[in-house]
């Protein structure tokens, strides 16, 4: 290649479903999965072809080891006692971050939009640094099982939001190769009992500086575009001119086949816990007929759907779900949940990422209907922990959960793998809730280009005052303030369209 003269190139961009094992780490270097030689080995070792990698492991290298307990992935990997070879990592942090930005939400949302709201918003994620108590950090599952034991057994003695760092975790546990760890409680109490103080002083420190913020101080002047890169890498230009010439390449989503050729699932729903013996009683034909008139009778959702419904996350019918209640009364039911995705409109990730910090970014939802028992599983998680969100799990885990449901009985449900999962999730509630103030912030810039139109502007020079108080919060200039406020309006009539999909779905289920 020469640089005084055009290079031309040609890149073959494979189908990652069909392509050979042995051609994975070509194209997934420094990544793991089901087709690694690695992994392969371990499933040979252990006697076994059922395997569950998650995308902790295959988002990580082969030879890479825990920061907690130190064991490498060969140490790490064990059996169920279903025979299905585990081999999960999973992403640490510290819930005190979540309590606090509770605390910094309620202050910001006592002040009215404006720039107050935009120093605000801007000063969050560079305060949360100050109050975490350790960085988001990758370890293996039985760490992560150990530390959310401990929380789950001393509920009571143990504040709910603190976690506890890997250099205080691998304090307490008892490491084998290829087993859970053992856990000494006594020891995770003294370690509770010697960072209390400084958990209470940084929850103080940030309700301190809400308030301090909230009242004006610490403003940060920005009124000027960011200051634009001296000198751009050659990764950088050679992917816009890629994204120039195919700008559709991202309809291909190739991160998301690799991760699908990645990871595996079998076994999902079988737990270390033995599932205790329930006596199962199905409805006679006029017992079904009978729930079936009364639940017509009281949900829509159970009248619109047919006898050929089956829920999607343990897959029973509709007379599969109808059990016995505690009381000895015949129950059952369909609920509507949503199943929130992420954005994957390259325009959008970018317009929606302006001046935040990195957080899954979701950009809508689809709609289920559920069975009452698989609802009930978050229900009942979020009475035993009443920090976690409705939102806490997705079908895949109520699936997991459900496991083999039994016709017509209730589930014996792993509540402490249900908390794994829900502390698991958190990145994505947390991308769900700034999904829902995104709705929010695009139903403000509406009504407030509608508020200043019905003063007498026309609606263009509205949009363009509207626009402009955005270039003076210092999130953009001005010309990108246009384009911002053009989209932002796009993404109202997208999210209202959304709204009324629901509700036509609402209305027909």
């Amino acid at each position: 290649m020469s640089a005084n003269s055009d290079n031309n190139i040609s890149i073959i961009i494979p189908n990652i479903r069909n392509i050979p094992d042995s051609e994975m780490p070509r194209i997934a270097g420094l990544r793991d999965g089901r087709w690694s030689s690695t992994t392969k080995a371990l499933l040979q070792r252990f006697g076994t072809n059922k395997l569950n990698l998650n995308t902790g492991w295959a988002a990580t290298w082969e030879s890479w080891s825990c920061p907690c307990c130190g064991r490498y992935k060969s140490q790490i990997a064990r059996l169920s006692a279903g025979n299905v070879l585990l081999c999960n990592l999973e992403e640490h942090h510290d819930h005190l971050v979540d309590h606090c930005k509770t605390i910094y939400r309620e202050a910001m949302n006592d002040l009215p939009e404006g720039d107050d709201r935009v120093q605000m918003s801007r000063a969050e994620g560079y305060l949360m640094p100050l109050i975490e108590r350790f960085a988001r950090i990758l370890i293996c599952n039985d760490c992560n099982h150990a530390e959310g034991r401990i929380k789950y057994e001393l509920v009571g003695e143990i504040e709910r939001n603190f976690t506890f760092t890997t250099s205080e975790i691998v304090c307490f546990i008892e490491v084998e190769e290829n087993r859970p760890h053992g856990i000494d409680f006594g020891k995770a109490r003294q370690i509770w009992q010697s960072a209390k103080a400084d958990y209470h002083d940084r929850i103080e420190f940030a309700r301190m500086m809400a308030h301090r913020i909230a009242d004006g101080r610490h403003r940060r002047e920005a009124r000027h575009a960011p200051v634009p890169e001296m000198q751009r890498s050659d990764r950088d230009i050679v992917h816009d001119l890629v994204r120039g010439a195919l700008p559709d390449l991202w309809r291909l989503h190739l991160g998301e086949h690799i991760q699908a050729r990645s990871i595996s699932r079998d076994g999902a729903g079988s737990s270390m816990k033995p599932r205790r013996p329930t006596a199962v009683l199905a409805p006679t034909d006029r017992e079904y007929a009978e729930v079936d008139r009364v639940r017509s009778s009281e949900s829509k959702y159970w009248r619109n759907t047919g006898e050929d419904w089956r829920c999607p996350c343990c897959n029973r019918g509709k007379r599969e779900t109808v059990r016995k209640s505690n009381r000895g009364r015949w129950t059952a039911g369909i609920h509507q949940v949503r199943e929130y995705e992420p954005e994957r409109r390259p325009d959008a990730l970018e317009w929606r990422r302006l001046g935040k910090h990195s957080c899954p970014v979701i950009g809508g939802y689809s709609l289920f209907l559920i069975c009452q028992d698989c609802r009930d599983i978050s229900a009942a998680l979020m009475r035993r922990h009443v920090q976690l969100f409705p939102e806490c799990l997705t079908l895949e885990n109520r699936r997991e959960l459900a496991g083999a449901a039994q016709e017509n009985a209730s589930y014996d449900t792993d509540f402490l793998r249900a908390f794994d999962l829900a502390t698991e999730n958190e990145p994505l509630v947390s991308g769900i809730m700034g999904f829902l103030e995104h709705r929010r912030e695009v139903r403000h810039m509406k009504a407030e280009i509608l508020r200043i139109h019905h003063q007498g502007c026309s609606l263009p020079h509205s949009r363009k005052l509207v626009a402009a108080e955005k270039a003076n919060s210092g999130q953009c200039d001005e010309h990108c303030a246009d384009s911002y406020v053009k989209w932002m309006l796009e993404e109202e009539e997208r999210l209202d369209n959304l709204e009324k999909a629901e509700r036509t779905f609402n209305s027909e289920s």
